[in-house]
């Protein structure tokens, strides 16, 4: 028999062996601490072969919500682009509006760096709601110029048919009662 060390306690996570390195944080964010758990897992080097190193806790629900946010963030720019481009019947319009997206997301960098704050769960849905509400005040104007667009579709389509119809478009051959509540024929009197 010879002396030997074995360790006190056997951890398993997902019924593999574990060995747990657990740290409280004070004074520092979270995204703070990551980031030197990170450092200090690459200073150490490469693992044995047959071991893994993975962070859990804390660190790995924040990464996951704010990967999962920015994905909710693209999503939201997609769908809007689609609403616009339905509402608008254009999609230049509605590509117009979206393009203030990159610009409010600069500003929300901007006003983060100004006051010292970090790059949260928090700030992630003010830039949503800031999209949002730059979108909604772009929208009115351009729903205006689209709603003319649309108008003046619609009377170069009637005047083309007039021109390829000239007698359909003169001979009304309703009862006389029918031309009566015409609202089209009442203007031309």
């Amino acid at each position: 028999m010879t002396p030997g060390t074995t360790p006190g306690e056997l951890d398993h996570y997902n019924s593999q062996r574990t060995v747990n390195v657990v740290a409280n944080v004070a004074g520092s964010d979270l995204g703070a601490a990551a980031d030197a758990v990170d450092r200090a897992i690459a200073a150490a080097g490469a693992p044995p072969r047959g071991t893994l190193v993975a962070t859990h806790g804390q660190i790995e629900q924040m990464r996951l919500t704010l990967r999962s946010l920015a994905e909710g963030l693209a999503l939201a720019v997609l769908v809007i682009v689609l609403l616009l481009t339905a509402n608008f019947q254009s999609l230049r319009d509605a590509l117009s509006a979206i393009a203030m997206v990159p610009a409010v997301l600069a500003g929300v960098v901007v006003v983060l760096a100004a006051t010292g704050s970090t790059f949260n769960v928090q700030s992630l849905m003010g830039a949503v709601m800031s999209i949002g509400v730059s979108i909604r005040e772009r929208a009115p104007h351009d729903h205006v110029r689209s709603r003319s667009a649309s108008c003046r579709r619609q009377r170069r389509d009637r005047d083309r048919h007039r021109r390829a119809w000239p007698a359909a478009a003169d001979r009304d051959d309703r009862p006389r009662d029918d031309r009566r509540h015409d609202p089209g024929r009442a203007r031309d009197r």
